[in-house]
């Protein structure tokens, strides 16, 4: 696979909005969301990709689709029968369209369902771990695109905070990705598919700085 820069590439602009309603039950240890969303972008940035018939490789590169509006709902389940642990499980619905050509847009499934457990053991720490399923996924923003197929990605991560203070904060993050070992198809091109490595993994140092005036801003809200 081969990704092409793009030196053409704008920022995409976006209007969005969105309702919903939430009720909770049992001293709130048990909610249900609901919500619909609307965006509307210009130079919405998209992924296109095809496989180049002389050499079979393929070449991806990020373009901008002119106009591009995403809509769709969210119903959301979270069950906290302590401050230390929750469960948290969803399904998105989700209409996207290339406003031009009226093609879906790439990498955007139309379903998507999750539920992820959250464990805090310590102030320090935080856990996770939970299940992801998808539906295919379009390759370009274009009529008759090439598909993904749907997938399942279970994974477990965590988020340790190394130093953390009024202003300043810095986390050791690492999460293990696709535990039943799938084949995830993450491009397609014709009946090519390129697949994410099996079991895989990512860990990093993450650091994050709040200036004074922001978050004195933010706490008067």
């Amino acid at each position: 696979m081969l990704s092409l820069a793009n030196p053409n590439l704008k920022a995409e602009k976006m209007k969005s909005w969105d309702l919903g309603v939430t009720q909770s039950f049992f001293d709130e240890k048990l909610s249900f969301d609901m919500s619909y969303f609307n965006s509307n972008y210009d130079d919405y940035i998209g992924y296109r990709g095809e496989t180049d018939p002389m050499t079979w490789m393929y070449v991806g590169q990020y373009v901008n689709v002119d106009k591009a509006k995403i809509q769709g709902v969210e119903g959301k389940i979270t069950w906290e029968p302590k401050n230390w642990f929750k469960i948290v499980s969803s399904y998105t619905y989700t209409k996207s369209q290339d406003e031009v050509t009226g093609a879906d847009l790439p990498g955007v499934p139309r379903n998507s369902i999750k539920t992820t457990a959250y464990w805090t053991p310590h102030k320090r720490v935080d856990i996770y771990a939970g299940v992801e399923a998808n539906s295919g996924r379009y390759m370009s923003a274009t009529k008759n695109s090439d598909k993904t197929d749907g997938y399942v990605d279970a994974r477990v991560g965590a988020n340790i905070k190394l130093v953390k203070t009024e202003n300043y904060e810095m986390s050791l993050r690492g999460t293990v990705y696709n535990l039943l070992n799938q084949d995830i198809s993450m491009y397609k091109s014709g009946p090519i598919s390129y697949y994410a490595p099996g079991i895989n993994y990512r860990i990093g140092i993450f650091a994050t700085y709040t200036l004074p005036e922001k978050k004195k801003k933010i706490e008067n809200l």
